[in-house]
């Protein structure tokens, strides 16, 4: 079986590793395996600011994220990258408040604010084209599955701030799909580091029971660390001839 043939294989089991929180043990064990001529692995940190459509008033939420990421070099300017997402989430805030049903409750928070968070796993694939040099662009699906939804009511006190947490898994979908497209900037010569600019445009209505299409929008700013991977050798002659 070549390489090509393995893609598919290797990135299942890429993401079912990452959805059962062994990153760091994988990354010990296979970073310098992983990390050839054709394939990189390694850590993604991001951070994301998120919002939702269709609400008469919403803000940015900032949110960070966390993931393993594997590229396979298909041509000289061609790659395709999963990232597998251990820590990813949608939202937004400062969102009208609504009632929660009990006086005393809606009293206190009626001239507050709402944050809205939900928290996924999932699986993001680009396919990336390099223009020039280390600059990428690049496009592709993204999935995720739902595991935790909240609604986080906020006032200001005389007493403090007070808050106020309602989950709402029963009221958000399982699973989310929408498309992402970016730029990215490969440092070191190609192996290293990569910096990646994305926007996440959501195709599901994340709150059915509400008004509108309530979609999960995403800016998105990651950074892609290496793992692992074999050192480059000093070439002797080189050295001697300095």
């Amino acid at each position: 079986m070549s390489w090509v043939k393995k893609i598919p294989v290797l990135a299942l089991c890429f993401f079912i590793t990452v959805t059962s929180h062994s990153q760091v043990l994988i990354s010990i064990i296979f970073g310098d395996k992983l990390n050839t001529d054709k394939m990189t692995f390694g850590l993604m940190l991001g951070s994301a600011w998120n919002s939702l459509t269709d609400y008469s008033q919403v803000n940015a939420q900032a949110n960070f994220n966390l993931g393993l990421f594997l590229t396979f070099k298909l041509e000289q300017r061609f790659f395709l990258q999963f990232d597998a997402l251990a820590k990813y989430k949608l939202g937004a805030k400062d969102m009208p408040v609504y009632p929660l049903g009990d006086a005393t409750v809606d009293s206190i928070y009626q001239h507050g604010s709402l944050k809205r968070s939900i928290s996924y796993l999932g699986l993001n694939t680009s396919l990336q084209y390099r223009i020039w040099k280390y600059l990428n662009v690049e496009a592709g699906p993204n999935v995720t599955l739902r595991t935790k939804a909240k609604d986080i009511f906020h006032a200001a006190h005389e007493l403090g701030d007070q808050f106020f947490e309602k989950d709402m898994k029963e009221a958000t979908t399982l699973f989310d799909f929408g498309l992402t497209t970016g730029v990215s900037w490969q440092f070191t010569k190609g192996k290293g580091l990569k910096l990646a600019a994305r926007y996440y445009w959501g195709l599901v209505d994340l709150y059915p029971a509400d008004a509108g299409t309530n979609a999960g929008r995403s800016l998105q700013l990651n950074l892609y660390i290496q793992i692992g991977g074999k050192k480059p050798t000093t070439n002797r002659s080189d050295s001697n001839s300095k």
